[in-house]
């Protein structure tokens, strides 16, 4: 009776402290979850990063919603030599609708009309 009580507790106390040790696991912010998904980014091949991009519209649209995320990426797409990959990006058919929307936006407007006018 006394094993019993004793192997009673112990499984008790292992039990409560597994159960206490997973419930109180901490919570990442959702900036944790884009720098993750950045460091991933960065350790994948191209074929992995298509089909991270493909199949996890939500998780793009966090990464580019993040400040930090979308500060290096202003800063890559304007240097030199990324303006022509962008451009053929943006060149492409399917962009259309995205590029007219673009430029009937009142953020993006005036400078597309600078833009116009100084060719």
């Amino acid at each position: 009776m006394g094993e019993r009580l004793l192997t009673l507790c112990t499984l008790s106390i292992i039990g409560s402290l597994l159960f206490v040790g997973c419930s109180t696991s901490p919570q990442q912010k959702p900036e944790q979850r884009v720098e993750q998904g950045i460091d991933q980014a960065q350790n994948m091949g191209e074929s992995a990063m298509i089909n991270m991009m493909n199949n996890n519209p939500d998780m793009m649209r966090r990464v580019m919603s993040s400040p930090e995320m979308r500060s290096s990426m202003t800063k890559m797409m304007s240097s030199p030599e990324m303006r022509q990959p962008v451009l053929d990006i943006m060149a492409e058919p399917e962009m259309k609708d995205t590029v007219r929307a673009m430029m009937k936006d009142p953020r993006i407007k005036t400078t597309a009309q600078e833009a116009l006018k100084n060719q």
